[in-house]
């Protein structure tokens, strides 16, 4: 991520808080390692990003007891396996 795209995101989500609406944000369907929403909210709101330590732990659990997936072989590209009419 670049600074200025952090920097903008932080500045919108410190506008969004000041604004005592529900704030809701997500760049993707998931949050992935790269995904800087989370900091940049820590930071408009001038408080630590930390892990909440019992979602930590359901977290590590779910992980420790998840059965392993079967790997399934590559098709290539994705692409829709039916048409949409």
């Amino acid at each position: 991520m670049s600074a200025t795209i952090g920097a903008l995101i932080t500045e919108a989500l410190r506008y969004a808080f000041g604004s005592g609406d529900v704030v809701f944000c997500c760049a993707a369907s998931a949050a992935t390692p790269d995904d800087p929403d989370a900091a940049c909210a820590a930071a408009a709101l001038g408080v630590p990003l930390a892990l909440h330590p019992e979602a930590q732990a359901l977290i590590t659990n779910a992980c420790a007891t998840r059965r392993p997936r079967k790997a399934l072989p590559s098709t290539g590209p994705l692409r829709p396996t039916t048409s949409i009419a």
